[in-house]
């Protein structure tokens, strides 16, 4: 049920997909109340859901009747509707300020996915540990490379926030998957062991995410990483990923 002054926005989502934990984490962080609609990923989609997201992805939001998809558009048009000064600016409070305010975020984000989430994601689906390691290897050499120096002045959060940002909604989610990788042997671990010695913006600000509450309840670690190795050993068993959700994932673009 939606209050009087909050829009009708019904969510539909996926309990172990990270993309729909962002738009979790926007939802609560900037008030807003939603009905929530379990989509099973792995059936045929109805076709009422189809009617609103015709790649029958999530996550799918139905803003005041408008459908909104994929993960980024929804989470920064939530905070630039209804920013709250911390999480994203005010809408209206100053045009200019909240122009650069996002497109510091957006280049973030967009930093993360390319150089990081892109590379450590696609290097399990290699044929073997072997092919996949250049790539994880990539990845985490970035973090230093290129993430770091975007967190300078995070105190503890993004841009010296005390608070969740938008830039903290859109990365934190596989921010745990990226850890999670480490943790469950997906690439070796000591790849991510030093960053509070040769990465310390991002390994100061990584760990005050990740112990948020807010950030860290919805993931299922051991649902996902059970869900990542059963596509992992269908993957590498010859099968394609042609024409199902997990090809997303191979070309870089999940």
């Amino acid at each position: 049920m939606t209050s009087k002054t909050s829009p009708k926005i019904t969510f539909y989502s996926n309990v172990i997909c990270p993309a729909s934990h962002k738009i979790k984490i926007a939802l609560r962080e900037l008030g807003l109340e939603w009905e929530e609609i379990e989509v099973d990923v792995s059936k045929p989609r109805s076709p009422e859901f189809l009617a609103i997201n015709p790649r029958g992805l999530v996550p799918t939001l139905v803003y005041e009747g408008h459908a909104l998809r994929e993960s980024v558009t929804i989470a920064t048009f939530l905070a630039e509707a209804h920013g709250n000064g911390r999480f994203a600016p005010v809408p209206g409070a100053d045009v200019v300020e909240g122009a650069l305010w996002r497109q510091r975020v957006a280049f973030f984000q967009d930093t993360w996915a390319k150089y990081v989430h892109n590379l450590y994601t696609r290097s399990w689906t290699r044929d073997t540990d072997e092919e996949g390691l250049p790539l994880a290897e990539k990845a985490c050499a970035n973090v230093v490379a290129q993430l770091d120096p975007l967190l300078a002045d995070a105190a503890p959060y993004f841009g010296g926030a005390d608070g969740l940002t938008l830039a903290e909604a859109l990365v934190g989610p596989t921010l745990l998957v990226f850890y999670a990788h480490a943790r469950h042997g997906v690439f070796p671990a000591r790849l991510v062991a030093d960053y509070e010695r040769t990465a310390p913006n991002f390994h100061r600000w990584a760990t005050a995410v990740m112990a948020n509450p807010a950030v860290a309840r919805d993931f299922r670690e051991d649902e996902y990483m059970a869900g990542l190795r059963a596509a992992q050993a269908f993957r590498r068993s010859g099968a394609s990923f042609e024409g199902t959700v997990l090809e997303r994932v191979e070309d870089g673009t999940a």
